[in-house]
C-alpha cells in the first residue's frame, strides 16, 4: 500500500492557553480518517470546524492525560462526530470506549512502522519535542523527595502455587517502605481501598505529601487517584515501558525478590520442575 506524501499529511496541534494544554489533531486526506489527541471541553467545536473544512471525518479520539487539571472533552467530541473513544485500560469511566492496553498500537488506515512515522516528521521539519525549561526528572525527584511517595505491585507464587500481589508504596525522603495490602485479587475496588488505608497509616504525615508517582497498571484506576487528590495529591503517571521512571520503587522491589522472596522461591521451583517431568 503506497504511503501519502507529505502534502496529504495533516498534522495539527491546539493550546489552551488558560492551563496550557496541549490537543493535536492528525490524520491523512488519502485515507479521510482524522483521530484527535487529549482534547479539551472549550475547544470540541474547534475540531470540529477544523475537519468540516477539510471533509474529512473524525474517527477517533484519544484520552493520554486524565489528570484533574485537564477538563476532557472526548464525551463531547464522541457525541458530535460518531467517533470511538481510546482511552487506557482502567480509566474507570461509564461511557462506552476501546481500553487500551500498554503498547498496542491503533491504525487509522495505514501499516505504518515507527521508522516511517520519524522520516515524515522529520521531512516536514517536526523535530523532537524540546527540552523544558524546568528541571530534568532527576533534579524534580532530588528537589521533592520529601514530599513524594511512590507505587508498585510486587507478586510471588506461594507453596500451593498461587500468585499473590502485594502493593508497596516508598516514601522517597526517608526510602520508608510501607505494605499496602496483599491480595489474590488486585482489582480497582481493592486498590482504591489499600489507598485510603494508607492515608490513615500515615496519619498527619499525609500533608507534606504533595506526589504520587505510579505506573499506568489498569488497578490504578479514577478512584484509587481520587484517594490522593482529595488530600491535595497529585498524580505522577510513568511514560508506558518505563520502568526508570519510578526507579526508587522498582529498586525496592528489586531487593524484595533478591533478598526476601528470592529465598522462597527454590521449593516452588522444584515443584514447578517435577511437575515439568
Amino acid at each position: 500500500m503506497p504511503l501519502p506524501t507529505l502534502d496529504l499529511v495533516i498534522l495539527r496541534p491546539f493550546l489552551y492557553d488558560e492551563t496550557a494544554c496541549a490537543s493535536y489533531l492528525f490524520g491523512c486526506k488519502t485515507h479521510s480518517q482524522f483521530a484527535v489527541v487529549d482534547p479539551h471541553v472549550d475547544l470540541v467545536d474547534d475540531y470540529i470546524a477544523l475537519a468540516e473544512r477539510e471533509g474529512i471525518p473524525i474517527v477517533a479520539v484519544f484520552d493520554t492525560h486524565l489528570q484533574a487539571d485537564h477538563v476532557s472533552g472526548l464525551p463531547r467530541l464522541v457525541e458530535g462526530t460518531g467517533a470511538t473513544a481510546y482511552l487506557p485500560q482502567g480509566a474507570g469511566v461509564d461511557f462506552p470506549h476501546h481500553a487500551l492496553r500498554d503498547g498496542e498500537l491503533v491504525r487509522l488506515g495505514h501499516p505504518i512502522a515507527a521508522s516511517t512515522v520519524w522520516q515524515i516528521l522529520h521531512d516536514a521539519g517536526i523535530g523532537p519535542a524540546p527540552r523544558r525549561t524546568g528541571p530534568t526528572w532527576k533534579q524534580f525527584l532530588t528537589a521533592q523527595a520529601r514530599g513524594i511517595l511512590a507505587a508498585d505491585f510486587v507478586h510471588v507464587d506461594n507453596v500451593l502455587l498461587h500468585r499473590l500481589y502485594a502493593l508497596v508504596v516508598i516514601e522517597h525522603g526517608t526510602r520508608r517502605v510501607h505494605l499496602a495490602g496483599i491480595t489474590a485479587h488486585p482489582d480497582g475496588a481493592w486498590t482504591t481501598q489499600a489507598a485510603r488505608n494508607l492515608l490513615m497509616d500515615l496519619g498527619q504525615r499525609t500533608a507534606s505529601v504533595k506526589f504520587l508517582i505510579r505506573d499506568r497498571a489498569g488497578q490504578f484506576t479514577m478512584s484509587f487517584d481520587a484517594v490522593f487528590t482529595a488530600e491535595g495529591i497529585k498524580i505522577l503517571a510513568s511514560p508506558p515501558q518505563a520502568p526508570r521512571a519510578n526507579a526508587i520503587c522498582e529498586r525496592i522491589i528489586g531487593s524484595l525478590r533478591r533478598e526476601l522472596l528470592g529465598a522462597c522461591s527454590s521449593p516452588i521451583d522444584k515443584m514447578l520442575s517435577m511437575r515439568r517431568q
